[in-house]
């Protein structure tokens, strides 16, 4: 069983929220749903998976929310200095949208796991500075790397 699934799995079932932070194709889809759903359900867990944010699922029986393609604004203004040639680096239609999500996001009682995805040079930052979601929901922010 890999470490990083084990150590996630631990923080979900202690109550405590996990943003999976990577880069856009590096396997944190998959290693979510092959490894550490099918562990938590070993766990007696009931786990409630969202395949993106525009696709809620019915929480009520979740012991635990997984939540792919979640987006947080944290690092916004990080984003924007960064890449300041994309500008703007959120069109106003997006942040409507992700306003929306958050407010999906803070009606979940239950520890989630959000999965989000930075340009591979943008993960770190965000994984530094993330202990709180734009949502007020205290996360453990882990970082993924291609090699785990």
């Amino acid at each position: 069983m890999n470490s990083l699934i084990e150590k996630i799995g631990d923080l979900l079932s202690a109550g405590i929220s996990v943003a999976l932070i990577g880069p856009t194709n590096s396997g944190k889809t998959q290693l979510v749903t092959n490894e550490l759903i099918p562990l938590l359900r070993e766990k007696g867990k009931n786990v409630c998976y969202w395949t993106d944010s525009n696709h809620p699922v019915e929480i009520k029986d979740a012991d635990i929310v997984i939540i792919d393609e979640a987006e947080t604004l944290a690092d916004q203004v990080h984003l924007e200095q960064v890449h300041s040639e994309e500008k703007p680096y959120y069109p106003k239609s997006y942040l409507a949208r992700v306003k929306r999500w958050h407010e999906l996001y803070r009606n979940i009682p239950q520890p989630s796991l959000y999965i989000i995805t930075r340009n591979a040079e943008d993960v770190s930052h965000l994984v530094q500075t993330l202990a709180t979601t734009d949502w007020d929901r205290p996360v453990t922010a882990i970082q993924w790397k291609l090699n785990h």
